[in-house]
């Protein structure tokens, strides 16, 4: 449960590997299911698998779900990776 106010999103994703053009993304929600924000991770290659992204949390949204959404495919490989690092913080 985040109090009201500007967040950042960041970390470090290792190898992702989207067998589609849809990567894998973080997003925040208010438990009333609004979307507050999200944060796609790079494929592998960019950025160095540096992903950054900020996030806002209004005073009518006292509860939060962070949640991980990998986007499903029909390929057979799937999708591959790891996320080593994220970290959630007031900007500041």
């Amino acid at each position: 449960m985040l109090p009201a106010g500007e967040y950042r999103l960041t970390g470090r994703s290792i190898d992702i590997q989207p067998a589609t053009a849809s990567t894998p993304y973080w997003v925040l929600h208010c438990r009333d299911e609004r979307e507050l924000g999200r944060v796609t991770l790079p494929p592998a290659g960019q950025a160095g698998g540096i992903f950054s992204g900020r996030l806002r949390v209004p005073a009518d949204c006292p509860v939060q779900i962070l949640s991980l959404v990998i986007p499903p495919s029909d390929a057979a490989e799937g999708i591959s990776g790891q996320v080593g690092r994220v970290l959630l913080q007031p900007a500041g």
